[in-house]
């Protein structure tokens, strides 16, 4: 995985570097540092020594392998890390790229009123195209739930939320 040379913003964790750059890791405390699951694994350069409660998380043959949890590692100078492929989430946290084309009727009645019911979930949305007249369910489109990438739990997207109103 390359990822090309950016500034880290000052204080940034290698986890929300990351996110910035649209590459999520599962973090289901939403980069708290309270699940142990945001592991990395410092290749080169200098990351400041594991706080306790990091090291609680992490075996210590792993500590003594140079793994981290991105939550953790402020970046202060050049790193260089490795991401484990399973850790990396699917890219389809893009929101700008959801289509419905498939949620059309397939046969269109110019005098029906249509209607979209949502469902947010904490995994998943979903979008029920409805007849408003006769209820009738036309199509449904599902999708994760973009907030996801931020933790598996409501307190702590809502944790994150007030952390920048970008997030919301």
């Amino acid at each position: 995985l390359y990822i090309a040379r950016a500034k880290a913003l000052p204080g940034e964790t290698v986890l929300n570097y990351l996110r910035r750059h649209k590459l999520y890791l599962e973090a289901p405390c939403g980069g708290q540092g309270r699940c142990g699951k945001c592991l990395i694994r410092v290749i080169q350069g200098q990351a400041a020594k594991a706080e306790a409660f990091e090291a609680a998380l992490i075996k210590q043959k792993s500590l003594e392998a140079d793994w981290r949890l991105a939550c953790c590692v402020c970046i202060a100078d050049d790193l260089i890390v490795e991401l484990p492929d399973q850790q990396l989430l699917d890219a389809f946290y893009d929101t700008q790229n959801i289509s419905c084309n498939d949620c059309r009727p397939k046969k269109p009645d110019p005098t029906a009123e249509y209607g979209v019911a949502m469902d947010i979930g904490t995994t998943t949305v979903v979008l029920y195209l409805l007849d408003l007249h006769s209820g009738e369910k036309i199509a449904v489109k599902s999708f994760m739930n973009p907030q996801k990438v931020y933790g598996s739990d409501v307190i702590s997207r809502i944790w994150h939320s007030n952390l920048d109103p970008e997030n919301l």
